[in-house]
């Protein structure tokens, strides 16, 4: 068995986000968004961006850290950067795991808000930062939202 057969196999078994619908639906139904060519690129591009991520993050707590201790300066550090990071490594990952269509949908609508978060904090004129920031709360609510209600009605189908 060569090494990309072994990772495939366990990336199939691994638990994923949107585990409650499983039961609905076998493996088979989770394919059809699944882009087997390109999967490792993505996955090496999700990787970097997920380091990016982190990196900048960590970053962002140790200039804070700095300018606290040295108050006298004007300084404002924004968190644009990694909300921007780790949608865009959440939103690729989403090519090379097996989902079904709502769950590659909702996959993308969580990482779409965590990029216009990131968007909206370098932007200037209010009225488009209250609708970028009720679009990215509406985004949130409908992802946990969904499930949630999953959870609730597994609950409901065992009483």
């Amino acid at each position: 068995m060569d090494e990309g057969t072994f990772n495939d196999e366990r990336a199939e078994c691994a638990t994923t986000p949107f585990d409650e619908f499983s039961e609905k639906r076998g493996l088979r139904a989770k394919r059809g968004l699944h882009f087997g060519e390109i999967a490792r690129t993505l996955r090496v591009l999700s990787a970097i961006a997920l380091a990016f991520a982190a990196a900048t993050a960590g970053a962002i707590i140790v200039l804070d850290a700095a300018h606290w201790i040295r108050r006298g300066t004007s300084w404002q550090v924004k968190s644009a950067l990694p909300l921007i990071g780790i949608g865009v490594s959440y939103a690729l990952l989403q090519f090379t795991v097996p989902r079904t269509r709502t769950e590659f949908c909702l996959s993308l609508a969580v990482s779409l808000a965590f990029i216009l978060w990131g968007a909206e904090q370098f932007m200037h004129t209010a009225w488009i930062i209250s609708l970028v920031d009720d679009v990215v709360v509406f985004l949130f609510v409908l992802d946990l939202g969904i499930v949630i209600r999953g959870h609730l009605m597994r609950k409901i189908d065992r009483s």
